[in-house]
């Protein structure tokens, strides 16, 4: 199993409707049937907080990397396009792609 996880960096006034954005639209359409990502997991960064802003994060689980870049191309572009014309460009994003590895 791989994660594709996003961290979204917002000012403070943006932060609530950042949020309601992701859970009500980003998600939703993130894991829609057929999406091939699962397990969304949503969180607050606390360890490096600014202040009058918020970073958020949110990671899926994904089978392959080749899944992760159809997803990308059929829907995740769309969703970052869409962000920035939400936010007109006051939200930033980034993305990374995480193989997990054995302890031992």
């Amino acid at each position: 199993m791989l994660t594709f996880h996003v961290s979204f960096h917002a000012d403070a006034a943006d932060s609530r409707n950042l949020l309601i954005f992701l859970r009500q639209h980003y998600i939703p359409v993130a894991t829609a049937p057929g999406s091939h990502l699962s397990n969304p997991r949503l969180g607050r960064v606390v360890s490096h907080r600014e202040v009058g802003a918020d970073t958020l994060s949110l990671s899926f689980d994904v089978a392959s990397s080749a899944r992760l870049h159809h997803w990308l191309r059929h829907t995740g572009n769309a969703l970052e396009a869409e962000l920035r014309r939400t936010f007109d460009g006051r939200v930033v994003s980034f993305a990374s792609f995480v193989e997990h590895l054995p302890l031992d």
